[in-house]
């Protein structure tokens, strides 16, 4: 799939745990596939004291939008697909 250059990955369910990943002296822009999960992880970091803002619409907007992302022949993931794979990867347990 594809994603935003100089992006991490960091799962919703994972926050709490890795926030001290995140440099709270630097601002802080979150997107997901279309915006839900953003908004709560902008919500709980916010909370928290964070310059936490969401990329509005998520990838789905930015690459609608014609903007990059890595690698060069990404894609966004339809709706559950990028589930599937990480399922059939067996990086996630079954649902």
């Amino acid at each position: 799939m594809g994603r935003i250059a100089g992006a991490s990955h960091l799962p919703l369910a994972e926050l709490s745990e890795r926030v001290g990943e995140i440099d709270k002296d630097r601002p802080v822009v979150l997107y997901c596939r279309g915006g839900n999960r953003s908004t709560m992880a902008t919500e709980a970091l916010a909370a928290e004291g964070f310059d936490a803002r969401k990329l509005s619409e998520g990838i789905v907007g930015w690459a609608g939008e014609g903007l990059p992302l890595e690698p060069e022949d990404g894609s966004v993931a339809e709706s559950g697909e990028a589930a599937s794979i990480l399922h059939a990867q067996k990086r996630l347990p079954p649902s």
